[in-house]
């Protein structure tokens, strides 16, 4: 009788053991569930945040200056112009920007320095396309630099730009385009950093 009773005891111990190993892989199963819906949902925010950013920052005659247009110091950079247009009743900022054909992307603006020269340096502050406006981004003036190009742009193909602003990522595609100009240094002194300008 005593051995029975431990048999029996022994029994509801294994099966208590195999119920709570159940239950604690359902509970795991729930929770990996639950987060990648979580991140799924996280995802299609970020899409969706980036969609509307896109919808209400547009660019219309988007292009950049291609690399043959450029003196040979200057082949490893180039700027992207065109005239942004803001859809929104609020001002949209851009601060950056990124590109997978360049290692960085500056936002630059074109100043008179001391002898009244024109000179181009980074616009720290950005630029912000006004409520219902639009912002120009052509040569000589305000524009989008790549820089530390991975390789040339040849005329006739297009760059992938996607501007960093307020609003969300909004992707840009730029034609590329041969264009002849005058040139303006950079003011960082650097003589070999310039933009055309017609």
């Amino acid at each position: 009788m005593h051995s029975t009773t431990r048999s029996r005891l022994s029994a509801a111990a294994a099966a208590l053991t195999l119920l709570t190993g159940a239950l604690t892989g359902c509970g795991s199963d729930s929770a990996s569930t639950s987060s990648t819906s979580s991140s799924s949902t996280s995802a299609a925010t970020s899409s969706s945040g980036s969609t509307a950013a896109a919808a209400a920052l547009t660019i219309t005659d988007a292009w950049c200056k291609s690399s043959d247009s450029m003196a040979a110091d200057m082949a490893s950079m180039t700027g992207c112009f065109g005239t942004l247009h803001n859809s929104t009743d609020a001002p949209i900022h851009i601060t950056g920007g990124s590109s997978p054909a360049a290692g960085m992307v500056q936002l630059h603006e074109t100043v008179k320095n001391a002898a009244g020269e024109m000179q181009m340096q980074e616009a720290k502050s950005g630029f912000t396309v006004p409520a219902k406006g639009t912002f120009a981004l052509a040569p000589g003036a305000n524009h989008v630099m790549l820089m530390e190009l991975a390789k040339p742009l040849d005329n006739g193909t297009s760059v992938s730009v996607s501007l960093t602003t307020d609003a969300g990522e909004v992707p840009v595609d730029f034609a590329v385009r041969t264009y002849a100009g005058g040139n303006e240094p950079y003011s960082s002194g650097s003589s070999s950093m310039s933009m055309s300008s017609s």
